[in-house]
């Protein structure tokens, strides 16, 4: 399937490893974005990739992102935002549900940027040795067209340093 001919959005959600939250991920991106008129794509239209800045504790923060990347035209204005949700442990329905935990997204002067980095460092949430279920969903808009992903989760355990 060519994305150069579909006019379809893309959401690629990738089940890699836990990577360094100052680093994206180095493979495939989790969220892609076609941008721009699909009959045009073929003469420099453009697209947006996105990478999750995977949850994880450091030093006795929690750090977590998301970073986008667009190419070519019709990606103006570019935003992206991210939320860190934690899983809620109920004892009917246990590892279902997920609660928003924090969100950030880009300030209006990075409109105009192909590239966007998003990265939390919090030291409020990662304060205890329980071991916590996150998960990061991510939103990416470029011009007039919206992607949006949930990454995998991630159990970790706060109180100890990595």
């Amino acid at each position: 399937m060519s994305f150069f001919t579909t006019g379809v959005l893309v959401v690629a959600i990738l089940l890699a490893g836990p990577a360094s939250a100052q680093q994206s991920n180095q493979g495939q991106p989790d969220l892609e974005l076609q941008v721009g008129d699909p009959q045009n794509r073929s003469i420099g239209a453009g697209s947006c990739s996105g990478f999750f800045h995977d949850p994880q504790a450091v030093n006795g923060f929690l750090e977590w992102g998301l970073e986008s990347h667009c190419a070519g035209s019709g990606w103006f204005p570019h935003h992206i935002s991210v939320t860190l949700q934690k899983q809620r442990k109920t004892p009917w329905f246990p590892d279902i549900f997920f609660d928003d935990i924090d969100t950030m997204a880009s300030e209006s002067y990075q409109f105009g940027w192909a590239d966007i980095s998003l990265l939390e460092h919090n030291n409020t949430i990662c304060a205890n040795s329980d071991q916590t279920v996150y998960r990061l969903e991510g939103t990416i808009t470029a011009g007039e067209n919206e992607v949006t992903g949930i990454s995998e989760e991630f159990t970790l355990y706060c109180g100890v340093e990595t």
